[in-house]
């Protein structure tokens, strides 16, 4: 096997390569999990989802959320901020992160309850503060 077998292995070697860069990087950053605590105000709501493919969605963002990868959040106030979802109505999430350590997951909700929901999100944020 010539030129292109030899160009072909060297690149198969460098892939290979980038691959177990970016796997060492991934466990690294792994290794600084938040702890995610959830209200029972957000089980009750992802409770009630009945959209699989939702859930899953969700369930993504909130992983990568708890390894210090906030993705696509922005806050709505009082230090409690939003992770939005893209998908079906716009689901949103909230939450406050506490020190280094802690987020909490106070409610779910989606666009057409938004404000309800950072309302009910900046009150319960309120209340776990206090306790």
């Amino acid at each position: 096997m010539g030129g292109a077998g030899h160009h072909l292995r060297h690149v198969a070697q460098a892939f290979a390569f980038f691959c177990a860069l970016r796997l060492c990087s991934l466990r690294a950053a792994c290794l600084h999990m938040l702890d995610i605590k959830q209200t029972d105000t957000y089980r009750k709501w992802e409770r009630k989802l009945r959209d699989q493919r939702a859930k899953a969605l969700i369930a993504a963002p909130v992983f990568r959320l708890a390894n210090g990868l906030p993705g696509d959040v922005k806050p709505v106030g009082q230090g409690v901020s939003e992770l939005r979802i893209h998908h079906g109505p716009g689901y949103r999430i909230y939450f406050k992160q506490r020190g280094d350590e802690i987020i909490i997951l106070l409610c779910g909700g989606d666009k057409d309850s938004q404000q309800s929901d950072i309302d009910t999100a900046q009150r319960l944020a309120a209340e776990w503060e206090a306790s």
